[in-house]
């Protein structure tokens, strides 16, 4: 694997791990709870936003900083903030990046709060959900970035292709068509 790649991977795994870890987002967590609470008494679901024992509650669940898209971000702004590019493109991508996923972030707690209210197991409602809009959140962060961050989806896939290259080398795996 290319020096450069491994240095990436550094760059971004730590700027990830400090981004997460800095804080548990308390204030943030508590603002979109609010909100989230305040939209969903427009269609009929109670869900108060309160503490308990210590923890920010949504109705009868926990807050947590995944709520508010805490690992997507740090990992968007990790891969971000490891690419070569000028410190304006990258704090303005970030910024409109934050914003865009936050309120897409908002419309997925709605709806899963929306289906809790109405029975739907938290295996669907949640767990499905999340993970479905993790996936989405990943093409729009690219579709977002293209413009406002051009060399960004090129160093990223210069690194996958790097490892890709790399485990093929250590499995031994050929593709016809390479």
């Amino acid at each position: 694997m290319k020096k450069e790649t491994i240095l990436f991977l550094i760059k971004t795994t730590l700027i990830t791990l400090v981004i997460y870890n800095i804080s548990d987002y308390l204030f943030l967590r508590k603002v979109v709870a609010d909100l989230v609470s305040r939209l969903l008494t427009h269609v009929g679901v109670n869900a108060p936003s309160y503490f308990s024992g210590g923890e920010l509650m949504l109705g009868d669940y926990l807050f947590s900083k995944n709520c508010i898209a805490g690992s997507v971000l740090s990992v968007v702004f990790g891969l971000l903030f490891s690419c070569k590019g000028r410190l304006r493109e990258v704090a303005f991508t970030s910024l409109v990046i934050f914003f865009v996923v936050s309120a897409l972030n908002i419309v997925r707690l709605l709806i899963t709060y929306f289906l809790l209210s109405h029975h739907i197991s938290f295996f669907w409602a949640h767990d499905v959900l999340a993970n479905g809009s993790a996936i989405l959140l990943a093409f729009v962060v690219f579709w977002i970035a293209d413009p406002l961050f051009p060399t960004f989806r090129p160093q990223v896939f210069d690194v996958l292709d790097d490892i890709e290259g790399e485990i093929r080398r250590l499995f031994n795996l050929h593709h016809p068509n390479l």
